[in-house]
C-alpha cells in the first residue's frame, strides 16, 4: 500500500549492542537524509543483523538509493556507502501506488574506454563566457557575464555585437547568464537572453540585424534566483516555447514547493504567456531542480534532460517530467560521477554511427579538460558513459552548443573551441 514501503538490509556488526549505537543515512538521488524508524533483529547471523526501516516519501518515477551507517557518538563518522539500488515508484490508473526494484546497470556498461580528442581553437580572448548559441549559418554567439556578446564567423576576427542591456546587474556571479537562438532564426533572427537585474532575473527577446541586437522585448521579469552565484538557463524547446531553469535561491525545500518558482523549469510562450496546453497553475514544467546548468532534448519524443548541481559538489541528470499523476516531477534522476566536479553544461551529442544510441555531452567544473558522453536508451535509462579527454586545452569547459550540422562548440575561460566528438 502507498506509503508503507520499507527498506531491508543486513548490517555487519559483531553484536546487537553495536548496531544500537549506529545511526543511518539514506541517499535518494544523491540527496542525503536521515533514515528514521530503523528496527533491527537481536540475533546476529552470518551476514550481521537484519534491519529494516520505512522509506522516505518518493515522487513518482525512477530513483537511485543507497545508504550508509554513522558511527557512535562523538564524531559520528560515516561508513562506506552501500551498493545502490534503482527503484521505480509508480501510480497506476487505479491510484494504488507501488514500488518496483530494478537492478543497477552492469558495471561494464557504466564506463567505456575513454577517448582523446584535440579540439581546434577557433577564437581567443574571451572574458568569463557563460553560454553559447549556435546559429544556422555556422556562426556562434558567445555570452560573457559582464553583458558583452561576441560573434564568431569562420574566417573572420571575433567581433562584439552591439546590444543594449542598461538594466543588467553584475557582481557575485550575476550578469548575462544564458543565450538561446530561436529555432526559426533563419526567418526571425531572434535571440533570447537571460540576465540579472535589481528585481530578479529577466528574459528578453532581441533581433540580430547588421551586427546589432536590438528591438528588445521583455518576455518575463522578476524571476527568483540566488543572490550570489545564481544558476539559470534558457533554451527554446522543440515545441518553440521557452524553457527557463531556475535555482532554488538558497533554500533547497523550495525545489519541491509548487507555490514557489524557485527550483523549477518554467515553460512559457515567446511572449511570456502560459502555453495553452500547460497544466493549470503557474507555468512550471519541471520541479525538483536545485542548481541548473543546462537543458537538452533527446530522442523521438524530444525528452528534456537537465544538468543539476546540488550541495557538496554532487551533480545529477534529471529526466522528465514523468507521470500524469505528478506531472511536474522528474521521471528519473541519475547521479553524475564525482570526478566531473559539478556539471557546467549539457548538449545533445551528434551520433558517431547511424545506429548509435542517443547521447548527451556533459561538461564539468573539474580541473581536467574533458567531457562525459552519456548514452541513453529508448526508455530514458543511462546505458553507458564515456570520458572524452580534450588534449592540449587548459581549464574546464564552461559552455556547450551543437550546430545544425552537428558541429560541437565549447568555451573555456578564454577560448572558443570546435570539438570533433565523432572521432573514435
Amino acid at each position: 500500500m502507498w506509503g508503507t514501503e520499507r527498506l531491508a538490509w543486513d548490517q555487519a556488526v559483531a553484536n546487537y549492542h553495536e548496531v544500537v549505537s549506529l545511526a543511518f543515512r539514506i541517499y535518494v538521488d544523491s540527496i542525503p537524509r536521515a533514515l528514521d524508524g530503523v528496527s533491527c533483529a537481536r540475533t546476529v547471523g552470518p551476514s550481521g543483523v537484519e534491519c529494516q526501516a520505512p522509506l522516505p516519501p518518493l515522487t513518482p518515477g525512477r530513483h537511485t538509493l543507497w545508504m550508509s551507517a554513522l558511527g557512535a557518538e562523538p564524531g559520528r563518522y560515516e561508513g562506506p556507502p552501500s551498493s545502490p539500488i534503482v527503484v521505480r515508484f509508480v501510480v497506476p490508473d487505479d491510484g494504488m501506488a507501488g514500488l518496483s526494484v530494478q537492478s543497477p546497470p552492469p558495471p561494464g556498461a557504466q564506463s567505456e574506454e575513454p577517448t582523446s580528442v584535440p579540439p581546434l581553437v577557433l577564437a581567443a580572448g574571451l572574458d568569463d563566457p557563460t553560454d553559447l548559441a549556435a546559429l544556422p549559418d555556422g556562426s556562434v554567439l558567445i555570452a560573457e557575464r559582464a553583458g558583452r556578446i561576441r560573434w564568431f564567423r569562420e574566417g573572420e576576427a571575433l567581433r562584439t555585437v552591439d546590444v543594449g542591456v542598461p538594466d543588467l546587474v553584475t557582481g557575485d556571479g550575476r550578469g548575462l547568464l544564458s543565450l538561446a537562438a530561436d529555432r526559426d532564426f533563419a526567418t526571425t533572427h531572434a535571440v533570447f537572453a537571460l540576465y540579472t537585474t535589481d528585481t530578479g532575473l529577466r528574459a528578453a527577446r532581441f533581433v540580430l540585424a547588421d551586427g546589432v541586437l536590438g528591438q528588445r522585448a521583455i518576455v518575463v521579469d522578476g524571476l527568483p534566483a540566488a543572490a550570489v552565484q545564481p544558476r539559470a538557463r534558457l533554451r527554446m524547446g522543440p515545441d518553440r516555447t521557452l524553457y527557463i531553469a531556475l535555482d532554488h535561491g538558497g533554500a533547497a525545500d523550495r525545489a519541491d514547493d509548487l507555490g514557489s518558482l524557485s527550483g523549477k523549469v518554467l515553460r512559457v510562450d515567446q511572449d511570456g504567456t502560459t502555453p495553452a496546453d500547460q497544466p493549470a497553475g503557474p507555468p512550471v514544467h519541471l520541479a525538483g531542480v536545485h542548481g541548473p546548468t543546462g537543458l537538452a532534448w533527446l530522442g523521438r519524443r524530444q525528452t528534456l534532460w537537465v544538468t543539476d548541481n546540488l550541495a557538496g559538489g554532487v551533480s545529477q541528470l534529471l529526466h522528465g517530467p514523468a507521470h500524469a499523476a505528478w506531472p511536474r516531477a522528474p521521471q528519473a534522476r541519475f547521479a553524475l560521477p564525482p570526478e566531473l566536479g559539478g556539471a557546467t553544461a549539457v548538449a545533445a551529442a551528434p551520433a558517431v554511427t547511424p545506429d548509435q544510441a542517443d547521447s548527451l555531452l556533459v561538461a564539468g567544473a573539474s580541473g581536467q579538460p574533458e567531457l562525459l558522453r552519456v548514452a541513453v536508451g529508448s526508455a530514458g535509462d543511462v546505458m553507458a558513459t564515456t570520458w572524452i579527454a580534450l588534449d592540449g586545452i587548459d581549464g574546464p569547459v564552461r559552455a556547450l552548443a551543437v550546430g545544425a550540422d552537428g558541429t560541437v562548440y565549447a568555451c573555456t575561460a578564454h577560448n572558443l573551441l570546435r570539438i570533433d566528438v565523432t572521432r573514435r
